[in-house]
């Protein structure tokens, strides 16, 4: 939502899944001090764009060529993206890994931005483990810029490898 309270993107589908979408609009959590922010910030930019978003379910392909992944732990519904075109699939992650080094070669480290700790490490391992085994490229979001690479399995964790950059003229 833009600083007018309008929709930055007023053609946009917004896909989530129900349960983050519940979770972000429950007006009992408002009650909660702790996350009364993030419940507010939520709430201004999902309540009036309920009728532009479609709920995405786990394995569901939402558009050709991009498949919803259940990865819940971050928020309740967390969702990851297999994107593939032309034989090649990269996973969107997108919070399953708040650090580079510390979430990929300590997995099992906790952090306290994540609604379920527990089940955060769980996806966390799920995913790397996806990844590793199908030598899927991976993209983060907190991951040093471009933030796509690999991780490979290395000991109880997983290293990261960043792919090199290609300039494009």
């Amino acid at each position: 939502m833009g600083e007018d309270g309008k929709p930055a993107f007023p053609n946009a589908q917004i896909y989530m899944t129900q349960a983050d979408f519940d979770f972000w609009t429950d007006e009992a959590k408002l009650a909660q001090d702790a996350i009364r922010p993030m419940i507010e910030g939520a709430r201004r930019s999902l309540t009036p764009n309920r009728a532009r978003i479609a709920f995405v379910r786990d394995g569901q392909e939402l558009l050709p060529g991009i498949q919803a992944l259940a990865a819940p732990g971050h928020t309740v519904g967390h969702t990851s993206y297999l994107i593939t075109s032309q034989g090649q699939t990269l996973c969107f992650a997108g919070d399953v890994a708040h650090h580079h080094v510390l979430s990929v070669e300590r997995p099992r480290i906790r952090f306290v931005f994540d609604t379920d700790a527990e089940q955060a490490v769980s996806t966390r391992l799920r995913i790397f483990d996806m990844l590793a085994a199908q030598r899927l490229q991976l993209l983060s979001y907190h991951f040093p810029w471009p933030g796509i690479g690999h991780v490979a399995k290395h000991g109880d964790g997983f290293r990261y490898i960043a792919s090199p950059m290609r300039m494009a003229f």
